[in-house]
């Protein structure tokens, strides 16, 4: 599991669970992926079964199946508000991530809204980079 959809699910998990447990009211989580395409869904969905099963560096396996309620994928014509949120907030990141130093007010805002220690810094907790 070295490739870069496995290693982005592994710290989506992790950091929505992480951010789970600063939250007494949720203590389950269910997925919602976007098609892509037969092939790239079962690839996901592989990855999704191995990381379930056998936990990562920073999560068990058991804590894993305790808090994950569901995993599925939904067509974009299914209209999903969840994947629509998912859309807007995707490009700001992508393009201050590619282009630091260019004016990126979208990231601006949502920076704010990100998972962060409590000193404020967020990289590495609510925003990976990788490589």
């Amino acid at each position: 599991m070295n490739d870069v959809y496995s290693i982005s699910l592994s710290f989506i998990l992790e950091r929505a669970i992480f951010y789970l447990d600063t939250k007494s009211d949720v203590k389950q989580l269910h997925i919602v992926i976007e098609k892509r395409g037969k092939k790239e869904d079962t690839t996901l969905l592989r990855y999704f079964n191995i990381i379930h099963n056998r936990g990562t560096s920073y999560i068990t396996a058991d804590r894993f199946k305790a808090i994950i309620g569901g995993f599925e994928f939904q067509d974009k014509k299914e209209n999903e508000n969840g994947l629509q949120l998912s859309d807007l907030v995707a490009y700001p990141i992508a393009t201050h991530i590619m282009h630091p130093q260019r004016a990126n007010p979208a990231f601006d805002v949502l920076k704010g809204k990100f998972y962060a220690r409590r000193s404020g810094n967020y990289l590495g907790y609510g925003l990976k980079i990788f490589p």
